[in-house]
């Protein structure tokens, strides 16, 4: 992560470079936000994967309750999301582009206000699109084409668990909510 985004910042200080040392006058180069926004997505992706990981580094644990639980995941999500959003970001624009304004094209406000827009735009996401609910309609249809065919092997066992409606815990979905607040919070 950390790499990638000082890439795209060294990618940013030559772009402006080049527009400096050209002469041109007017708006600066499409290049820096378009770096910006790839910056913010790959932020996004990789806070995605932190969360996969972590999520499953917590069921490994041996946690007493699901109130510890959710603790030992959120605490080491959110850090790592942060670290991931802020702290890496901040760093690179002081190693890289230290000399150029806070507020031109392609620079760290830039860079901040595209992550946060990532993060308002998906952080819904996972709760909308309930992905188990997702999953099991499209079981639900592919055994309905199946019996219509004649083809399924299922055994009613099987054939029911297919059309239970998916858990919902509450307590994993505060504590989620909770844990995006805090990241977009941050």
């Amino acid at each position: 992560s950390f790499g990638l985004i000082l890439g795209l910042k060294w990618i940013q200080k030559n772009r402006l470079a080049e527009f400096n040392n050209s002469g041109a006058k007017g708006e600066l180069p499409w290049t820096l936000t378009l770096a910006s926004i790839v910056i913010s997505i790959i932020i996004l992706f990789i806070n995605f994967l932190i969360s996969k990981v972590m999520d499953a580094i917590t069921e490994s644990e041996r946690n007493s309750t699901w109130t510890n639980r959710h603790y030992s995941l959120y605490l080491k999500s959110v850090v790592l999301r942060f670290i991931n959003s802020n702290i890496n970001v901040v760093v690179a624009y002081i190693l890289i582009m230290r000399d150029t304004p806070l507020h031109i094209r392609g620079s760290l406000l830039e860079d901040v206000f595209f992550i946060l827009l990532g993060k308002l735009v998906t952080a819904p996401l996972p709760f909308i699109f309930d992905t188990e609910l997702i999953w099991s309609k499209f079981r639900q249809a592919l055994l309905r084409r199946r019996c219509r065919q004649g083809t399924s092997q299922l055994r009613q066992e099987e054939a029911t668990k297919i059309f239970e409606k998916p858990s919902f815990n509450i307590s994993d979905t505060y504590a989620k909510l909770t844990g995006e607040a805090v990241d977009l919070i941050s």
